[in-house]
């Protein structure tokens, strides 16, 4: 309107994902990438180490002794700091497993059914359901599941968990008439184990990182988890539902452009669909041939005690396919972190600070 007071240049919007500055570009905003604050935190043994790799043991073929014996200080450096990490890992893990009276055969899950309220009671049902599947099916192991909380969130998992174990509340998978626990027959016919409330541990989500140094497998929502989970070398299971209103909305909204709901999973297709591009691929139904995953997601109606089940065994059953997960997933991380003026890599919170004092400075000295 003509008595309106004149537009003031927008700041720079400061982004969290390296992809979103071409959208901002395109748009005509300015803006610019100041990393993923998830890679801040620190985790207790040092950066990632992993899953599987920590006690393997080393190759004695020829070619690996002679490769060895030419490698460089600076490599043995490295190696060093990578064996601190992976004891440091190792302690993290005894620790936390000391902390919930488990021995060195006990199964660990990790749960992580969300950090707000619609989450939990959408999520947390079928994730529990899964559970005796996947321990009948790792017998003679004792499966055990330590849930990180989120703040606020106790007392409503806590219900949950014990309303699931007596056989009511609304996750009632297949149980026993007895509502002793959890089912006891499978479609086969076989006996599923059964679990009780002792077979679930629940930390503050400060000592996430502990829980999940001591956890074979980790079943989570979609969210920043991912990212953390994937920096501390633990396999994973996505997960996410809601609404069928707001899942119609994804899918005819959203899903033709994003195609993942993990952000590891995103960052892997942003860039094989960019490559598709530059290599002549334009048509969405080409594109979409290009799609993968490293995460396994399982979103909507695929929420599911028996397919949750189904992508958990053959993670803790194929030590390729957890390890691949993992080795394959680290370097995209990298792409979630920002550097410095001298090109190295820095804190997100860093960068940010950074860049918002040259804003103010910049307006202090009368520029925009």
């Amino acid at each position: 309107p003509p008595d309106s007071p004149p537009l003031t240049p927008t700041p720079p919007f400061r982004l969290l994902l390296p992809f979103e500055r071409e959208l901002f570009t395109k748009a005509g905003v300015q803006s610019t990438f100041v990393g993923h604050p998830a890679l801040d935190d620190p985790i207790p043994w040092g950066e990632v180490k992993p899953w599987g790799e920590v006690d393997s043991p080393p190759s004695t073929s020829a070619a690996a002794a002679s490769a060895a014996s030419a490698a460089s200080a600076a490599s043995a450096a490295s190696a060093e700091r990578r064996g601190a990490a992976g004891r440091s890992r190792r302690s993290a893990a005894e620790s936390m497993r000391a902390k919930l009276q488990l021995n060195e055969e006990a199964l660990v899950v990790s749960l992580l059914p969300g950090s707000r309220a619609q989450e939990v009671s959408m999520l947390l049902p079928s994730l529990l359901d899964s559970l005796p599947l996947i321990a009948s099916s790792l017998r003679p192991k004792r499966l055990h599941c330590v849930l990180p909380i989120a703040p606020g969130m106790r007392d409503m998992i806590e219900i949950a968990i014990e309303r699931w174990c007596a056989g009511g509340g609304d996750a009632v998978g297949t149980r026993d008439a007895a509502g002793t626990g959890d089912a006891v027959g499978g479609d086969d016919g076989s006996a599923t184990q059964r679990l009780s409330r002792a077979h679930f541990s629940l930390v503050d989500s400060s000592e996430r990182y502990e829980a999940f140094a001591a956890s074979q497998l980790a079943l989570a929502c979609c969210g920043t988890v991912n990212v953390e989970l994937l920096r501390a070398g633990v396999p994973q299971v996505a997960v996410y539902t809601c609404s069928r209103l707001s899942a119609w909305l994804i899918r005819s909204v959203l899903r033709p452009s994003i195609s993942h709901a993990t952000l590891p999973n995103i960052l892997l297709n942003y860039r094989r669909k960019q490559a598709g591009v530059h290599l002549g691929v334009h048509h969405d139904a080409e594109i979409a041939h290009l799609d993968e995953e490293i995460i396994p997601e399982l979103l909507f109606e695929r929420v599911s005690a028996g397919e949750i089940a189904a992508s958990a065994l053959h993670l803790l059953t194929s030590s390729d396919a957890a390890r691949e997960q993992i080795t394959r997933g680290q370097p995209l991380l990298e792409q979630l972190r920002p550097t410095d003026e001298r090109g190295a890599p820095a804190r997100s919170a860093a960068v940010a600070a950074r860049r918002i004092l040259e804003l103010l400075h910049r307006q202090a000295d009368g520029h925009t």
